[in-house]
């Protein structure tokens, strides 16, 4: 009734300047509010690409260093580097080096950015019911959704700018390339700002709409993983790359030919991608979603009876669809191994060079899928620490007051959460362990065996995945207010796990990723203590964050 009412209370008001009446109101509105938030997202960008330009001078002097970097990686024989990074281009150039080491991640940080602030001003303000205030103002049908895509196109621009000027300002550095740089990365951004649009108006709840654009990065991210590492094998499957946003970003090619015309995929993808907005935007009432929810039952199932079965039904949408993900990832990944031992016997070197990079015994199947899960480990903490963070965003939006107002304790609450996080993470690493194994075991005739040995090495990624997500529930515990900071904590793990040797970071710096304290299975020796370690220090950060949790104010 209130999404009717508001609907026909605009529209005489917004007939008299169109559709898009209000925008510049509701944009500098959303600027205002978004004043701390975009900041940082602005400037954690920002001096992201700059820390990774700003070493490279001092770590590779002379232009023989930069050729030997180019040797050691520039051929992509490393297929796990190649499947989270990209393919390196230009490497005995300090742009290529700097472009392979950013891109992908600055592109992922951007698609995040650009959906979740879409579906903060758009879907989360029509669920909320913030809405209706505004629509019975003179405010257009499309002047909120005007507003948010035209507030995330200013902050990618404005990101481009910094992100430019951070390139140039390290010197040696061509325009042109660090141009290309930020305009393909930026380009993604877009892309999923779009997307987010989209799912704004399929569901009626936000954390709805969240899934499914966080589905679709985790799909295009897979997509491009998969054909990047399809291209080090020599194999067919290049053109998985085409099919994600990613992907068209790298082939841009920044400071390796700068290729222009391929920014004009993702701008006709933003095109269709708006026109589809439009289209489902006039087919629904505000507040409500083209695919309208169904009526509960009118009694509660048995499982809703106490904390962790909320849990469960709260989490296990996100469980399924990334478990999902991780299968299919899983069986590219397992179906390529075999074809990386073809291409290492037709060069030696190859193989010898996998070996030296990973240190990792075992056959080069072995080698090469142990660098996937290292991959799979640090996508799979990023589930990780999503699903931590949903203590928060339960508290803030005041649902957790209705279950603690009962005799359901906050350690008790709390804890059903952290228990669908530890299953949740092990049944995705799961999911890709076992139809790797399957995948590798029906092209080697070892079906049995090679699903145990990979089910076993994915799972090993388990307790750096859970390190990671104890430092969210411990910050949710004692500084709720810094919460985002995990996300920082674990681009620093990723960052230092995958370019801590080409920045030649020392000992003590290496050791801050938990996943450089795993040996690399399936090839590699086991060892009881890291495991332990990391266990141990996942089990003490959890229990301070509930222990903080039980003290402090909620809100």
């Amino acid at each position: 009734m209130t999404a009717v009412l508001a609907t026909r209370t605009r529209t005489p008001a917004a007939a008299k300047g169109g559709e898009f009446t209000g925008t510049a109101s509701l944009l500098r509105l959303a600027l205002r509010r978004d004043r701390v938030r975009a900041t940082a997202w602005v400037l954690g960008v920002a001096v992201f690409v700059y820390s990774q330009a700003a070493p490279l001078k001092n770590l590779y002097p002379t232009q023989a260093d930069l050729d030997d970097l180019a040797r050691a990686y520039g051929s992509g024989v490393n297929p796990g580097l190649v499947a989270i990074t990209g393919p390196p281009r230009a490497l005995n150039t300090y742009g290529g080096a700097t472009a392979w080491q950013v891109l992908t991640f600055a592109a992922v940080l951007l698609a995040l950015m650009s959906y979740l602030l879409v579906l903060r001003h758009t879907r989360a303000e029509e669920e909320t019911g913030r809405s209706d205030l505004l629509d019975a103002a003179p405010v257009g049908r499309y002047a909120r959704l005007a507003a948010a895509l035209l507030h995330v196109g200013l902050l990618n621009a404005l990101i481009l700018v910094l992100g430019l000027a951070a390139l140039l300002s390290v010197g040696g550095i061509p325009f042109g390339g660090s141009l290309a740089l930020m305009a393909a990365c930026v380009s993604v951004g877009l892309v999923f700002a779009a997307v987010g649009a989209v799912a704004a108006q399929l569901t009626e709840h936000a954390r709805s709409a969240g899934g499914i654009a966080g589905a679709v990065l985790g799909a295009a991210f897979l997509l491009r993983a998969a054909g990047d590492s399809a291209a080090v094998n020599g194999s067919s499957g290049r053109w998985l790359s085409w099919l994600s946003p990613i992907g068209w970003a790298e082939e841009v090619r920044p400071y390796a030919g700068d290729r222009w015309a391929v920014l004009l995929v993702p701008a006709v993808a933003v095109g269709l991608l708006l026109v589809a907005v439009g289209v489902l935007r006039a087919r629904r009432d505000a507040g409500a979603g083209v695919v309208r929810s169904r009526p509960g039952p009118a009694g509660a199932p048995s499982t809703l009876s106490g904390p962790l079965g909320l849990a469960w039904r709260l989490q296990r949408g996100s469980i399924l669809g990334w478990a999902i993900g991780a299968a299919i990832g899983g069986a590219v990944f397992g179906g390529l191994a075999q074809d990386m031992v073809t291409a290492a016997n037709d060069d030696p070197n190859t193989a010898e060079m996998l070996r030296e990079y990973t240190g990792a015994g075992g056959s080069l199947a072995d080698v090469y899928l142990g660098m996937i899960y290292l991959v799979m480990g640090m996508v799979v903490a990023g589930y990780a620490v999503a699903a931590a963070l949903r203590l928060r965003t339960e508290e803030e939006s005041h649902r957790a007051e209705p279950v603690l107002a009962t005799a359901v304790s906050r350690v008790r609450w709390a804890g059903a959460h952290v228990v669908w996080v530890v299953v949740g993470s092990a049944v995705i690493l799961a999911s890709s362990g076992l139809l790797a194994g399957l995948a590798h075991g029906l092209r080697t005739d070892a079906v049995g065996t090679e699903v145990s040995r990979q089910l076993g090495a994915a799972l090993a990624q388990l307790p750096a995945v859970l390190v990671l997500a104890a430092v969210a529930v411990a910050l949710f515990g004692v500084a709720p207010r810094f919460t985002l900071l995990s996300w920082a904590v674990l681009l620093l793990a990723i960052v230092i796990g995958q370019f801590g040797e080409i920045l030649r970071l020392p000992s003590a710096v290496m050791d801050l990723s938990p996943f450089t304290h795993l040996p690399k299975l399936p090839g590699a020796d086991v060892t009881a203590t890291p495991y332990l370690g990391l266990l141990t220090l996942s089990a003490a950060l959890t229990a301070a964050g509930l222990a903080g949790f039980r003290r402090r104010d909620l809100g």
